[in-house]
């Protein structure tokens, strides 16, 4: 007779988190590229800068800072978990995740935080010429972000799926 999947037993929830806390961060992420930004762009540059460094701010909260750092905690924990109870297949794709992951976090550590300092450090009223020079950067930086978050968020979607089966 076939046995039920146990979940519980198998590390799921951690792994649930994990996606969770992945795909909040990663849809951040996506709604700046496909409308954040775009949306800004079609405004004034002083306009720009007063918005974009008011949801920068804004950003920098429990919530955010909750899933943004927590994703790398949970997921370091799902990785843990799955190589402990035997389950390689699934912790060789939460480790995955795990440095795709990274690649994003990083990126928005060395990349996008520092261009938008550079935007905060000057008056809206002044900002074109920053914005000109960060615009191109920025995006790129995101775009980084967004593939490495979205990429996790797949391994750990395939982590959990493989993660209740039979070793």
């Amino acid at each position: 007779m076939r046995q039920p999947r146990r979940y519980a037993t198998s590390g799921a929830t951690m792994l649930m988190l994990s996606l969770l806390s992945v795909g909040l961060v990663a849809g951040v992420y996506f709604a700046f590229q496909v409308a954040v930004i775009p949306g800004l762009s079609r405004a004034s540059d002083a306009t720009y800068a007063e918005a974009l460094n008011r949801i920068n701010e804004s950003i920098e909260n429990p919530a955010f800072f909750a899933a943004f750092f927590g994703a790398l905690v949970v997921t370091a924990i799902a990785a843990t978990q799955q190589w402990r109870r035997g389950n390689r297949t699934a912790a060789l794709f939460v480790l995955l995740a795990l440095g795709l992951y990274l690649v994003g976090f990083g990126a928005t550590i060395v990349g996008d935080i520092p261009l938008n300092e550079q935007l905060a450090a000057v008056a809206p009223a002044h900002a074109g010429p920053v914005i000109d020079r960060i615009r191109t950067p920025w995006l790129a930086w995101n775009v980084v972000r967004t593939l490495a978050s979205v990429a996790a968020l797949l391994c750990l979607g395939r982590a959990l799926a493989v993660s209740g089966r039979p070793r």
